[in-house]
């Protein structure tokens, strides 16, 4: 569990790509935004609100992300039940739901995903739910 957060928390990555496309005067569309690391695969896209006198950076961000882990990272998803059966074409194993994050993107609202983790954690059984029940209170 500690090398997973330690990869979370710095996510080395192998590729990565994004395109923006301003769609409306005061929106842009994150149309693409594809994240490779070696434990972990994210492909999203979404927009940002924008608004007079308002930074990019602080601008709303609505992004819904598909996570994909290999690695450690797959194997603890896969104690928490939240992984697809089937490798992807990329050699990765989809988490069973999309991931949306909202906040802003110098600020990004993630707390769907912890969400997702902590309900993951207090359905796990054995002594990996207790490990991550354990741990999520401390977080």
């Amino acid at each position: 569990m500690g090398r997973m957060l330690d990869d979370l928390g710095e996510l080395r990555f192998r590729e990565a790509e994004f395109q923006l496309e301003r769609s409306e005067p005061d929106r842009i569309e994150v149309s693409h935004l594809f994240v490779e690391s070696p434990q972990l695969l994210i492909d999203a896209s979404g927009s940002l609100a924008l608004a007079p006198k308002r930074p990019l950076l602080l601008s709303p961000l609505d992004v819904s992300a598909t996570l994909a882990a290999s690695g450690d990272v797959e194997i603890l998803f896969d104690g928490m039940g939240l992984l697809e059966d089937e490798d992807n074409e990329a050699g990765y194993r989809e988490l069973t739901r999309t991931v949306r994050l909202g906040g802003t993107p110098t600020k990004p609202d993630t707390s769907a995903f912890r969400e997702l983790l902590e309900e993951a954690a207090n359905n796990s059984g054995g002594a990996l739910g207790a490990g991550l029940r354990a741990l999520n209170r401390r977080l």
